[in-house]
Protein backbone atom coordinates (compact mmCIF):
# COMPACT_ATOMS: atom_id res chain seq x y z
CA UNK A 1 0.00 0.00 0.00
CA UNK A 2 3.16 2.72 1.05
CA UNK A 3 4.91 1.55 -1.75
CA UNK A 4 1.74 1.91 -4.30
CA UNK A 5 1.15 5.30 -2.90
CA UNK A 6 4.80 6.78 -2.93
CA UNK A 7 5.85 4.98 -6.34
CA UNK A 8 5.09 7.89 -8.74
CA UNK A 9 6.23 10.32 -6.49
CA UNK A 10 9.64 9.25 -6.42
CA UNK A 11 9.99 8.51 -9.63
CA UNK A 12 9.50 12.10 -10.55
CA UNK A 13 12.74 12.36 -9.06
CA UNK A 14 15.20 9.63 -8.18
CA UNK A 15 17.02 11.70 -5.84
CA UNK A 16 14.07 11.34 -3.64
CA UNK A 17 14.27 7.71 -3.20
CA UNK A 18 18.16 8.26 -2.12
CA UNK A 19 19.36 8.63 1.46
CA UNK A 20 22.48 7.54 3.41
CA UNK A 21 23.64 6.77 7.07
CA UNK A 22 26.02 9.59 8.43
CA UNK A 23 27.62 9.76 11.95
CA UNK A 24 25.09 11.97 14.22
CA UNK A 25 22.98 10.82 16.97
CA UNK A 26 19.65 12.43 16.25
CA UNK A 27 19.58 13.07 12.98
CA UNK A 28 21.66 10.44 11.05
CA UNK A 29 19.42 10.04 7.53
CA UNK A 30 20.95 12.97 5.14
CA UNK A 31 18.38 12.57 2.05
CA UNK A 32 19.58 13.07 -1.64
CA UNK A 33 16.27 15.44 -2.48
CA UNK A 34 17.10 18.25 -0.56
CA UNK A 35 20.62 17.99 0.86
CA UNK A 36 19.13 18.11 4.55
CA UNK A 37 19.50 15.60 7.46
CA UNK A 38 16.51 13.92 9.46
CA UNK A 39 15.47 11.21 12.15
CA UNK A 40 14.61 7.97 10.40
CA UNK A 41 11.11 8.74 11.58
CA UNK A 42 11.21 12.05 10.98
CA UNK A 43 12.45 11.45 6.74
CA UNK A 44 9.10 8.57 6.50
CA UNK A 45 6.60 11.14 8.04
CA UNK A 46 8.57 14.05 5.46
CA UNK A 47 7.78 11.77 2.77
CA UNK A 48 4.78 10.71 3.60
CA UNK A 49 3.76 15.01 4.06
CA UNK A 50 5.21 16.61 0.85
CA UNK A 51 4.03 13.53 -1.50
CA UNK A 52 0.38 14.25 0.04
CA UNK A 53 -0.20 10.75 0.43
CA UNK A 54 -3.75 11.34 1.44
CA UNK A 55 -3.82 7.24 3.36
CA UNK A 56 -0.83 7.94 5.76
CA UNK A 57 -0.27 6.34 9.54
CA UNK A 58 -0.24 8.35 12.06
CA UNK A 59 2.95 7.24 12.98
CA UNK A 60 6.04 5.39 11.42
CA UNK A 61 6.95 1.77 12.32
CA UNK A 62 10.65 2.23 13.13
CA UNK A 63 12.74 -0.19 12.00
CA UNK A 64 10.35 -2.57 10.10
CA UNK A 65 9.91 -0.34 7.48
CA UNK A 66 13.44 0.97 6.72
CA UNK A 67 14.83 -1.34 4.17
CA UNK A 68 18.76 -0.91 3.02
CA UNK A 69 19.35 -2.44 -0.73
CA UNK A 70 19.82 -5.65 0.60
CA UNK A 71 16.02 -5.30 1.27
CA UNK A 72 16.23 -6.75 4.82
CA UNK A 73 14.49 -4.40 7.21
CA UNK A 74 16.31 -2.80 10.29
CA UNK A 75 15.00 -5.21 12.39
CA UNK A 76 15.72 -8.24 10.06
CA UNK A 77 19.30 -7.18 10.20
CA UNK A 78 19.54 -6.69 13.79
CA UNK A 79 17.75 -10.44 14.46
CA UNK A 80 20.62 -12.19 12.42
CA UNK A 81 23.04 -10.10 14.06
CA UNK A 82 21.96 -11.15 17.52
CA UNK A 83 21.42 -15.14 15.86
CA UNK A 84 25.11 -14.54 15.02
CA UNK A 85 26.72 -14.01 18.74
CA UNK A 86 25.06 -16.94 20.27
Amino acid sequence: MEADALWGWLAKDEKRSRATWVPHRIKPVLWAADGKQYSPSGLISLIWKVAQWEKRPVADQGTARRAPTSGKTLADLAWRVLDELE
